[in-house]
């Protein structure tokens, strides 16, 4: 999760500055963050930084531990879609968040 919420905030800074998920990616950032009186890009970076805490503490799985390879990449891009993203990513940003949990 931390790989796609990054991949999400680094595409909206670059090409949606004015996403409104920004808005609330930054509220989740700052309760998390118990933070106050930051800008909205701080609460962002501060939620993926948790989340990859998060991530690292639980010791979440990586996807090799499900037999998932980089030789399988393309045919996982060939099925994946932009459901219920804030931000259509392009193949190359989906690769990249894939590779991150391989």
């Amino acid at each position: 999760m931390a790989a796609a919420v990054r991949a999400n905030w680094q595409a909206m800074k670059a090409r949606e500055p004015g996403n409104e998920a920004i808005a609330k990616m930054a509220r989740l950032g700052q309760r998390l963050s118990k933070e106050s009186g930051k800008s909205d890009a701080y609460y962002c970076d501060a939620l993926v930084a948790i989340l990859e805490d998060w991530t690292e503490q639980l010791e979440l799985p990586r996807l090799n531990k499900y037999d998932i390879q980089t030789s399988d990449l393309n045919k996982i891009l060939d099925q994946t879609q932009n459901r219920n993203n804030p931000i259509e990513l392009t193949r190359n940003e989906i690769r990249a968040l894939v590779e991150a949990r391989l």
